[in-house]
């Protein structure tokens, strides 16, 4: 399932733990290296982070910082409803959602 935005960008929605989330793609953004989670959704979830640090990251015009690394299987969700799995892997950033309003 994804909701379309107002200038092209894209969210496509996932759950962890019964928990939904949304997975931003925008055009007027620069191609990540790598997927980026907030943080804060993260220790919601009680999800284990490996590869801790503190990193810097300069990402769409904003300061960041990657804590680490996450890895997990997420359930893909269609009309409101689960569908299949996928492997999700991401760098954990700091203040994602409050920067770009996606998790």
């Amino acid at each position: 399932m994804y909701y379309d935005g107002t200038q092209g960008d894209r969210e496509f929605v996932l759950a962890c733990k019964g928990r939904p989330f949304s997975v931003l793609t925008a055009p007027k953004f620069p191609t990540p290296q790598a997927t980026m989670v907030d943080f804060k959704l993260i220790q919601e979830l009680g999800l284990k982070m490996n590869d801790l640090q503190c990193k810097k990251l300069y990402y769409g015009g904003q300061n960041l910082r990657i804590l680490g690394k996450v890895s997990t299987s997420v359930q893909c969700i269609r009309n409101g409803i689960q569908s299949g799995n996928i492997h999700y892997k991401a760098n954990v950033v700091e203040d994602l959602k409050q920067t770009f309003g996606s998790h």
